[in-house]
């Protein structure tokens, strides 16, 4: 049984597809731009295709209406990247300060807590060095 229509080879699409989407990528990248070079390079063009105030010649826009209109939604765009950016959260783990006695006199255990929020999950236990060997091994 044949189909009217035959199945779209994914070779072919992806051919197709691949450049039409890297343009679409490309022009919401370099859009402002683009509208920069056509103002430019040739601004009749420009003023018949964006000029927002064409039926009014009188106040002699000539497309500046759509260049600050571009320009102010540029700075609205980075200022948002940088609130974006200055609203990103900073994790500060502080580390317990621990010195080391001058002489220990013998093994100590001390029970330190971790600094973290959940204070009563967790502990370990830390055991001092001594500088004095056990008496067992100096009787030999």
């Amino acid at each position: 049984m044949g189909h009217k229509y035959a199945a779209i080879d994914l070779r072919k699409f992806s051919k197709i597809a691949t450049p039409f989407l890297a343009f679409i990528m490309l022009f919401g990248i370099m859009r402002n731009n683009l509208l920069y070079v056509i103002y430019e390079y040739d601004t009749a063009l420009f003023i018949s295709l964006f000029c927002e105030n064409q039926n009014k010649p009188q106040l002699k826009c000539n497309g500046k209406c759509k260049l600050a209109k571009m320009l102010k939604e540029q700075k609205e765009e980075e200022a948002a990247k940088v609130l974006k950016q200055l609203q990103t959260e900073v994790l500060y783990y502080p580390q317990p300060v621990f010195t080391y006695p001058s002489r220990p006199e013998k093994f100590e255990e001390v029970k330190r807590k971790h600094p973290l929020s959940n204070q009563s999950l967790y502990s370990f236990l830390f055991t001092m060095r001594n500088d004095k060997p056990p008496e067992y091994f100096t009787s030999i």
